[in-house]
């Protein structure tokens, strides 16, 4: 199922549903309906991605993980509980997405940092091991230098 990514930062207050509409395309959702989904989709995607972008502060991961959300929403579809606030559903759904989020990222870099250990342990003195070893330095700095300035704090 694609989504469409474009336009987050459009908000038509016109859209808010009523908790009546909301418990139907709920409902409707449970049974697997796409145009629910949508629907629904449409009506929150600009919230969450303010959310989220607040916490990632990059358009692009926030994008990303908005995604992430709404396939895990339709992935869990059966579950909903329509008695209960789908509202906070939905955020939890995106702030347990964040999380994992910031744990990759935590890994990747938990990860490169063992390469670049064993990398300097296995480097003889020899002028080949020594530009190989600068190419990868480069290279993981590169990736290091592609995400967000708040990820990095986290290391």
């Amino acid at each position: 199922m694609q989504l469409k990514n474009h336009g987050l930062l459009n908000f038509d207050r016109n859209r808010i549903m009523s908790l009546e509409d909301n418990a139907i395309l709920l409902l409707q959702l449970a049974e697997g309906n796409q145009k629910a989904f949508e629907k629904l989709y449409y009506n929150y995607r600009t919230q969450i991605f303010g959310r989220i972008l607040k916490q990632v502060r990059s358009v692009e991961f926030a994008q990303d993980i908005v995604q992430d959300v709404f396939v895990k929403l339709w992935q869990n579809r059966p579950q909903i509980d329509v008695s209960k606030n789908f509202k906070t559903y939905l955020y939890t759904i995106a702030q347990s997405t964040v999380y994992d989020y910031f744990r990759k990222i935590a890994s990747d870099q938990a990860k490169c940092d063992q390469l670049m250990i064993l990398s300097r342990g296995t480097c003889s003195n020899n002028i080949e091991d020594g530009v190989s070893y600068k190419e990868m330095e480069k290279y993981l700095n590169d990736i290091l230098d592609i995400i967000p300035e708040r990820c990095r704090e986290v290391y």
